[in-house]
């Protein structure tokens, strides 16, 4: 049974979903870039934080390894380091890709897991059957000429309420209410991946795809809205403080965020704990950010956590924009079956059946839709 969108967006009991506008009114609509950047300094003061303005006394990145694997392929691995006062903050990422006549299409993977041994047991018990490589399968996507880089921005901010203050917090500290966070510096991380794409003319620059799971499906939204040189984004399962709607929302709330996951977001943020109706924004006003370009956003039938309906109806509202923009949002308004993608228009989504996660189902549409819209 197909069930509109609209039946999904009553909110929780109490809940009067006064929902923001994207464009409010005539002048926004004739001078979006002056409205996209005031929807930008909202996330900034009130969610993920304001990025500083920063100098380093040096700076650099380093190939610390080149492998020319019997498959044919490439893998390289690559250390950023960034030096201040004499602290250092680092930053690794590797990338695989075969070689090619023609610059490759790329894409960067937001990968704050591997460096939390409680966080990677935490993924396996909800999906055991996972394999390691589902969540960014970047040798058989580099089979397809596409260019992989998952980047470990962990070595610059610790997935950790404490430790997440060494690295970068530590050159660079969080400074009053809107102060950056973990997931800001990962974000900032992720523009810096991008800085190396451009370096580089082994890569297509107009085809560079950003992409993250759960919390990194945050970061990658966050990175995307403000480093426009991304030009489409994948975001699976993000949820809350990603793409879910906070209003009317349940399973995981700002309350829980901020109880668990301090180190995520500004202190501004932590004042809404109950009551996220007084935010002058919500998250699809974030999806909005990311247009024109194509956006993929997937969530999953028994991820209550995340709230799958919420994930839906942020993308229906961000829609408004992309037709601003002579674009299309989503093809449907309403909500889909499990696995039957909505993929016709420049945002797409898929409700895939399973748990919390990234599969291969996932990765199948999204590089179908990426294909399509960035003609590679």
């Amino acid at each position: 049974m197909m069930i509109s969108c609209k039946t999904f967006c009553t909110g929780r009991k109490g809940s009067h979903m006064s929902v923001p506008s994207i464009i409010r009114n005539e002048s926004d609509l004739r001078d979006w870039p002056s409205r996209r950047r005031e929807i930008l300094s909202l996330f900034e003061d009130y969610e993920y934080g304001k990025t500083p303005d920063m100098e380093f006394d040096k700076s650099g990145c380093v190939c610390l390894e080149h492998l020319e694997l019997t498959s044919g392929q490439i893998k390289e691995s690559y250390g950023f380091y960034f030096i201040k006062n004499k602290k250092t903050a680092n930053l690794r990422f590797d990338l695989i890709y075969r070689k090619s006549e023609r610059k490759l299409p790329t894409i960067i993977h937001v990968d704050p897991f591997g460096k939390n041994p409680a966080l990677i047991a935490y993924m396996k018990k909800l999906n055991p059957k996972a394999q390691l490589d589902e969540m960014f399968p970047m040798y058989s996507l580099a089979n397809k000429d596409i260019a992989t880089i998952n980047v470990d921005v962990s070595s610059l901010a610790p997935d950790d309420p404490v430790k997440s203050n060494f690295g970068m917090l530590e050159l660079y500290p969080p400074q009053g209410s809107n102060g950056w966070c973990a997931l800001g510096v990962w974000a900032w991380a992720m523009s810096r991946v991008v800085d190396f794409i451009y370096s580089d003319n082994r890569f297509d620059t107009s085809r560079i795809i950003i992409a993250g799971c759960s919390r990194a499906g945050k970061t990658a939204l966050w990175a995307a809205a403000q480093d426009e040189r991304i030009t489409g984004v994948f975001a699976s399962v993000s949820g809350c403080c990603g793409s879910a709607m906070h209003r009317g929302k349940t399973g995981e709330r700002i309350v829980s965020i901020i109880k668990e996951f301090p180190h995520w977001s500004c202190q501004k943020f932590k004042e809404y704990g109950e009551r996220e109706d007084e935010l002058p924004f919500d998250q699809h006003m974030l999806l909005a950010l990311i247009a024109p370009r194509p956006l993929y956003i997937t969530s999953a039938s028994e991820d209550d956590w995340a709230c799958p309906p919420k994930e839906f109806e942020s993308c229906v509202r961000a829609g408004e924009i992309y037709r601003a923009l002579g674009k299309t949002g989503l093809s449907s308004e309403t909500f889909p079956e499990t696995n039957s993608p909505i993929i016709d228009g420049d945002i797409a989504y898929h409700l895939r059946k399973g748990p919390h996660g990234c599969k291969a189902y996932d990765w199948e549409n999204v590089i179908s839709f990426m294909r399509k819209k960035l003609c590679f």
